[in-house]
């Protein structure tokens, strides 16, 4: 990595704090992974980073999670704990993490009808098997011991959070809309990609969504609320109030889609990642992508270390990286959604490899393909459901129809894309640290846009 690459960090103490941070949460799972905070130490020129880095470093060594190995046997679990995860809605019931006083644990509870919340306290028995043993690194890695699959749970007392409870007030009733709306392959559809509700899909959209390179659009990677939130900033910034009003009831409303649209670590990232450059905006500063990034990474790791090593979160993080460090706004919008397009498939294909031993090659065109239409889509039944929900039906009939369409359209291009000889390729698993390595080169290529301290 050159000097002027160095200098540019080095003028970002979050980014900085970030480095640290994470170098010590490696350096707590295997000691030698320290050497990575120890060559950010020398390569760091200002005495201010090098402090800001070592203290971060120290919080990494002292917040590293424990990774206790989950269930052998079934075991019978019987009491109460608490809901430590925004609960994911089924077809039928929910799946959430229950946090009790012993494990936390993978709860499914099929045809259960009561809205479940995060922080509510629930009562329930039932049998805790071990986890299948291609997916027992997942259980250790989220700190669960094992699933319990069972109606047995009973509402104990509901946690009270006026955002979260408009947040799921509207994914509840936009999921009644969109039922009654659409065919119903077109209404999950829609939804997984508006509210994150993914484990709603058929199993034929989930492979055509993992096949094409797409899954990210409801799964991954905050595409939801970086579409809606682009779509509320422009509507604010027409209204005849401050640009500091503006940026509060921004913050507002994205924090009540984030608790709509799952609020995990994707969402909560694309969530921090809009609000901290419209707060420049607000307070008329220049606005910087990439502090906003490690902000986010910063608030998201400091309250949930596990974060860190989670795939999903690090498919999410690392290629949102990528994408700020290496796309360029073009004066021509092609050129920049393909640039766009490029980096963040081959960003996102060491990761693919180390997690799942596979890559997408055609994931750029899909992406590219599917991009605006999916968007689009977006947009127009949110607006539809807007419109019904004042107007009627009969107002809101051009969106549905122009939504139905695009989500046709989005269903087609997968479908071609999924079905190509390389939609998916197997590849030998690789060492994690080699990701590292190539990040460090990759980032040494670019060129410099240096941002004043």
């Amino acid at each position: 990595m050159n000097a002027t690459i160095v200098e540019e960090i080095d003028h970002r103490p979050s980014v900085v704090a970030l480095i640290g941070l994470l170098a010590g949460l490696a350096a707590g799972t295997a000691w030698w992974r320290g050497i990575f905070g120890v060559l950010a130490l020398v390569l760091l020129s200002r005495w201010r980073s090098r402090a800001v880095l070592a203290v971060a470093f120290g919080i990494g060594l002292g917040i590293v999670p424990r990774f206790d190995p989950p269930l052998t046997e079934p075991t019978w679990i019987a009491g109460t704990g608490v809901i430590s995860g925004m609960p994911r809605l089924l077809v039928s019931g929910s799946r959430f993490t229950v946090q009790t006083t012993g494990a936390a644990y993978d709860v499914v509870s099929p045809g259960n009808t009561t809205v479940f919340a995060l922080g509510d306290v629930v009562e329930l028995q039932g049998l805790a098997k071990p986890p299948p043993e291609e997916s027992r690194d997942y259980h250790a890695l989220n700190g669960l011991a094992g699933r319990v699959s069972t109606r047995e749970v009973r509402l104990v007392r509901r946690s009270d959070w006026p955002l979260m409870n408009a947040g799921l007030q509207f994914r509840n009733t936009f999921l009644r809309w969109s039922d009654s709306a659409f065919r119903p392959d077109t209404a999950r559809l829609l939804q997984a990609m508006t509210v994150g509700t993914d484990s709603r899909l058929s199993e034929r959209q989930y492979e055509l969504l993992r096949r094409s390179g797409t899954i990210h659009m409801v799964s991954a990677s905050g595409f939801q609320v970086g579409v809606f939130a682009a779509a509320v900033g422009l509507l604010l910034t027409a209204l005849p109030i401050p640009r500091i009003a503006q940026w509060g009831a921004l913050a507002l409303i994205l924090v009540t889609y984030a608790f709509a649209a799952g609020f995990n670590a994707p969402i909560l990232r694309a969530v921090i990642m809009a609000l901290v450059p419209s707060l420049a905006y607000a307070i008329r500063r220049s606005p910087d992508t990439l502090s906003a990034w490690a902000i986010a990474g910063l608030g998201l790791v400091l309250a949930e270390p596990r974060t860190a090593f989670q795939p999903g979160a690090q498919l999410s993080f690392f290629t949102v990286l990528a994408m700020i460090w290496w796309t360029e706004q073009s004066d021509s919008a092609l050129a920049t959604n393909l640039r766009t397009n490029a980096v963040a498939t081959i960003a996102s294909m060491p990761l693919l490899i180390v997690h799942f031993g596979q890559i997408n090659p055609v994931g750029f065109f899909a992406n590219l393909l599917v991009a605006f239409p999916a968007s689009s889509a977006v947009i127009t039944g949110l607006l539809g459901y807007a419109v019904e929900s004042v107007l009627g039906a009969t107002m809101a009939a051009p969106f549905v129809w122009v939504t139905a369409g695009l989500l046709g359209w989005c269903d087609l291009l997968m479908e071609w894309c999924a079905a190509t000889p390389i939609s998916v390729i197997d590849v030998p698993p690789i060492w994690p640290e080699w990701m590292v390595a190539a990040g460090l080169m990759a980032m040494a290529l670019r060129p410099v846009r240096r941002r004043d301290a």
